[in-house]
């Protein structure tokens, strides 16, 4: 089992879960069926932040995809929408807003520590998300901690590292929150090479599973991690590294899956 005052994020924290499919990433950032979500780096982060005194909320930006919404914007269950889905866990308390609905993102915000931006159109629907996602990052601060999750980062950029049309880099503004602003960030991907470098300039924290290419691990080396950062061989396995202890390389870290 992963220690989590070990490796959790603290808010501001700009944080990279990279790895191939099904290594592992999502689970540690959120869960799984087999993977409760208050062991993972979103459920501490909630556990820690949705309080009175810093009124922290959470961001899931799910365009793959995966994660299953409690609660609809009406305050009903939503488990209709998921009844026929082979596959993904139900993050508890959270809210589902539909890309788009300023209203109901406005009212998810006031009624729920969690938030799910969904789609399974995000070549349609990429710029109606990141408006959502951009509007979120505006109600950060001092008093109002927040946490944006991408489930997956380059779903939102092309191959050349270009954010979408209609998109803008909100992913970067981001991370350029930060601490300036009580924004913790956390984006997974599969494919490290397509990061802009802007926002590897940014990551402080790094989540390193099983690589399915080697160019992935060279861009993963380009932005300055120790040369005894190797990625894991199995799945559910990961190595951790951060910024600030540039020099040193943490893990392997196994998660414990329910069997």
């Amino acid at each position: 089992m992963v220690a989590f005052a070990n490796i959790a994020l603290q808010s501001g924290d700009r944080a990279l879960a990279t790895g191939g499919t099904q290594s592992g990433k999502s689970t540690l950032c959120a869960g799984s069926p087999e993977y409760r979500f208050d062991l993972t780096l979103c459920g501490d982060y909630v556990k820690k932040y949705n309080n009175t005194a810093d009124n922290g909320k959470l961001l899931i930006v799910d365009s793959k995809p995966r994660f299953r919404a409690a609660w609809r914007i009406d305050g009903l269950r939503d488990a209709r929408r998921y009844k026929d889905w082979g596959y993904g866990p139900e993050i508890p308390n959270s809210t589902r807003v539909d890309p788009g609905d300023f209203a109901g993102f406005k009212r998810a915000l006031a009624m729920s520590p969690i938030i799910i931006v969904q789609t399974d159109r995000v070549d349609l629907e990429a710029p109606s998300v990141m408006a959502l996602v951009d509007r979120f990052r505006r109600t950060a601060g001092r008093k109002h901690k927040r946490m944006v999750y991408f489930d997956e980062l380059m779903d939102f950029y092309n191959q050349s590292g270009q954010p979408l049309k209609g998109c803008g880099n909100v992913a970067l503004r981001c991370a350029r929150a930060g601490a300036e602003r009580d924004l913790t960030s956390l984006f997974a991907t599969q494919r490290a090479k397509g990061i802009p470098p802007q926002l590897w300039e940014l990551i402080n924290k790094l989540y390193l599973f099983r690589m399915d290419l080697e160019q992935d691990m060279t861009r993963v080396r380009e932005a300055g991690v120790p040369p005894t950062l190797w990625p894991p061989e199995e799945d559910h396995i990961f190595k951790f590294w951060t910024k600030k202890a540039r020099r040193e390389v943490y893990g392997p870290y196994a998660l414990k899956m329910a069997a």
